[in-house]
């Protein structure tokens, strides 16, 4: 009798897992209800219900049924409500196999949004990628921190005015580049976070570090757009960052990432960073993964792409600090 208690109870929970799982499914791939869509192909290419809708590097819905449509097939789609503001009229779609999967994507998340219901015409083949409409990245989890890495948070009162003043607050990625035997650290940050945009009336500058928590820091150099900070007696003593020695070629990878290690691929082009993104905050861009490469900010004006703050120069405003602490 125990037994039979004991399987009875085991099935029961098996049934309220399957309920849930198939509950959290149901709430992700269709956000609510999500946007209904069909895409006519002239071949299927093995396509079938549940098989994944990818926008870009993003999973944004399910196929849910598969049809006959004349001599080819009308494929049938639930996109996420989170991402049906994606789907747009110009979208093209088309079919990927591969590694035994299938997929269906589109991309160009252009023109007038799509209406439920809304049958697009599928391609043959994937289409020439359009450098223009490349979907945004998505933030990835950064695989290992520098330990270097730190985070630079400035709060400036500036007057406006003869009465008025006004608090701004910035924050973004930096580098530890310098720790002497006592644990005093030299950061390097872009002079963007501490400029005032008037006559200064309070400032505050804190690092934050990994195992070390927010420290209060000082201004010791800053020339052009680099700036370096000292925070004193800590107990840091692992290594301090290594900055690219070579300039920059054209094509050349990079992966921006803020503190929290939040992370997005970029490249290097014309001197600048081809990115098509926007970013909240300053970050820092990182060569093989652990080398110091420059700063990547926030595109004030623009609606993607970054203020680009390459490390040259930062060697002589990294040494004029160092002479400082002698």
């Amino acid at each position: 009798m125990r037994i039979v208690r004991i399987v009875l109870g085991v099935f029961v929970l098996l049934l309220l897992a399957g309920g849930v799982a198939g509950g959290v499914w149901v709430l992700y791939e269709h956000g609510g209800g999500g946007l209904p869509v069909s895409v006519a192909f002239d071949e299927g290419k093995g396509i079938s219900s549940g098989d994944e809708v990818v926008f870009g590097d993003r999973l944004v819905g399910r196929v849910s049924s598969v049809d006959a449509y004349g001599d080819g097939v009308l494929v049938h789609a639930v996109i996420a409500a989170e991402h049906a503001e994606l789907l747009r009229d110009g979208c093209r779609f088309w079919i990927d196999s591969r590694l035994g999967s299938t997929i269906l994507n589109f991309d160009r998340s252009i023109g007038v949004p799509a209406l439920p219901g809304q049958q697009f015409k599928g391609l043959s083949e994937r289409p020439v990628p359009d450098p223009e409409l490349t979907p945004a990245p998505l933030a990835r989890p950064l695989k290992v921190r520098p330990v270097w890495l730190c985070e630079v948070r400035a709060t400036l009162t500036t007057r406006v005015g003869s009465e008025e003043s006004i608090d701004r607050t910035r924050k973004g990625a930096g580098a530890i580049v310098h720790v002497n035997a006592q644990g005093d650290l030299l950061v390097l940050c872009p002079a963007w976070l501490i400029e005032p945009a008037g006559p200064v009336i309070a400032q505050s500058t804190r690092v934050e570090m990994i195992g070390e928590g927010t420290r209060v820091a000082d201004l010791v150099e800053q020339r052009g757009e680099h700036a370096v900070l000292l925070v004193r007696a800590t107990a840091y003593r692992e290594n301090a960052a290594t900055l690219w020695p070579h300039e920059l070629a054209d094509g050349q990878g990079l992966v921006l990432t803020d503190f929290d290690g939040a992370s997005y691929p970029a490249e290097v082009r014309q001197g600048g960073v081809d990115f098509k993104g926007v970013l909240e905050q300053g970050n820092v861009a990182l060569v093989d993964g652990t080398k110091l490469a420059g700063f990547a900010l926030p595109n004030v004006g623009r609606s993607s792409g970054v203020r680009w703050i390459s490390l040259h120069g930062a060697g002589t405003t990294i040494d004029n600090a160092q002479s400082k602490l002698r």
